[in-house]
This record gives C-alpha cells, structure tokens and sequence, in this order.
C-alpha cells in the first residue's frame, strides 16, 4: 500500500540493451508488410500494456557526478578557474533525479507488431498525473519541479527500411505547480547525460541508424522562479530570504 519505486541506473539501461539485442537483433532486412490471407493463422496487430498506480510512483535515475565546486568553497561566491588549484581531484559523488508520481497516476503502452504499409510501425507511451515533482538529490538543493499536472506522450516512428530516419517525439505538457531555474540546475542534467553516455558501447557502424528526436515542452500557469543572486548558489532551503527572486506567471 505504500508508493511504488522504480530504480533505472545507468548500469540497468545498459543490460536492458543488452537484451534487446537478444531480442530483437539489427538484422539489416527491411519489414515485410502484412497481408491477410484466407486459411492462414492471425497475428496480434499490437501489444498493448497498462499500468496504473493507485499510490503513486517515485522514478529514481541515479548516476554518478563530479563533485560540484560550490560544495568546496561553501557559500563563497566562485570567481574562477583560479580558485579551485588547490582542491585536488574532484572525485564523483552520487547523485540523483527522482520524478515523483502522485497517487492514481497511469501508465499505457502500445506497440505495433504488424507493419501494414511503407510508414512503418508505431509504438506510443503515455502518463499521466495529477500531481508531479522533480527533485534532486545532491546539489542544488532545490527542486526542478513541484506539484504539477503532467501528461508525457512518447511516440516512436518505426521506418520499414532497416536504414531509414527513426522519428521520435517527446510530448511533456505541464499543468500549474512551481518552477525553479538555477544555473547549478542545467549542471546537474548535463552531469546526469555524461554519466549514462559513458556506459555506452563504443560507437558502430555496423549498428548506425539515423535518429531524430522531436522534445516539445507545454506549461500552462506554471509559476517560474528565477534567483539572480550571483552565480545562483543555493545550499539550503532557507536561503530565499536572502536573494532577490523573479516570479514569472
């Protein structure tokens, strides 16, 4: 009966891949379209998957990041390469994104297992909640987002020639709640995509087929909070007080 967690590392991502390739192999053929014939067996023209959580789900992304610079000067404002001589080595430290799910949120997956025509075959993956937050662990210590209404759609454009575009689009519309910009913000996600890339495969030829990812990000009456104190260094939660913030409606 408590909320559900859901733990997707870098090391994960990666076996799943693994069993992909197991699965469903790169074998360079294009897809043979689907035609009904008379006395023959049917097959399932698509799988589709639904998962609804009564409790609400916390999606964790955990990855591994350089130390931030803020954490070893303190609240110091940084002024420079020069002042960091002295630190020695930034050894990583963990960290975390966790995408928290309010109760009687929902999950639908579909996927396309006949190709009926020349465009290929779609899969779709949709969720959504009525309420939704970012939240990092690590530094900053400030949230991305908090309490909004979220609906993501996932589409996935499956080309029927093995060496066609992938087309992929990402939906994400946000539905009032409160969000944080900081610079240590827009770090911390670039620290999060280094870290998975680098458990990835080395680069392939043999395995190369063009991508083009489509991201279309919605908020509607969102309440943006941009802190234009100097470098945006922000240890603790308390510190709104102390710096000049701009609200956008």
């Amino acid at each position: 009966k408590d909320t559900g967690t859901l733990c997707w590392g870098p090391w994960f991502d990666g076996q799943r891949a693994e069993l992909m390739e197991q699965l469903k192999p790169f074998d360079y053929r294009h897809m043979k379209i689907y035609q009904v014939k008379l006395d023959e067996y049917h097959y399932a023209a698509s799988t589709d998957v639904n998962l609804f959580f009564e409790r609400g789900l916390s999606l964790k992304i955990p990855f591994d990041r350089p130390k931030p610079l803020e954490q070893y000067i303190g609240r110091d404002v940084y002024h420079g390469e020069s002042q960091t001589k002295n630190l020695g080595p930034r050894f990583p430290v963990p960290a975390c994104l966790v995408i928290q799910l309010g109760s009687n949120s929902s999950f639908k997956y579909k996927q396309d297992d006949l190709c009926w025509n020349d465009d290929g075959t779609i899969s779709t993956a949709r969720i959504k909640s009525r309420k939704c937050s970012w939240v990092v662990e690590g530094h900053p210590d400030k949230n991305i987002i908090e309490d909004a209404q979220v609906e993501v759609e996932l589409i996935m454009r499956y080309p029927r020639k093995w060496n066609a575009k992938y087309v992929w689009d990402f939906n994400l519309n946000f539905l009032g709640g409160h969000v944080t910009l900081l610079r240590s913000h827009q770090q911390f996600l670039q620290d999060l995509g280094k870290n998975w890339t680098s458990y990835s495969k080395p680069w392939n030829i043999l395995y190369f087929y063009p991508t083009k990812y489509n991201v279309k990000f919605v908020f509607n009456h969102c309440e943006w909070v941009f802190y234009v104190n100097e470098y945006n260094i922000m240890n603790v939660r308390d510190d709104d007080e102390c710096n000049t913030r701009v609200f956008v409606k």
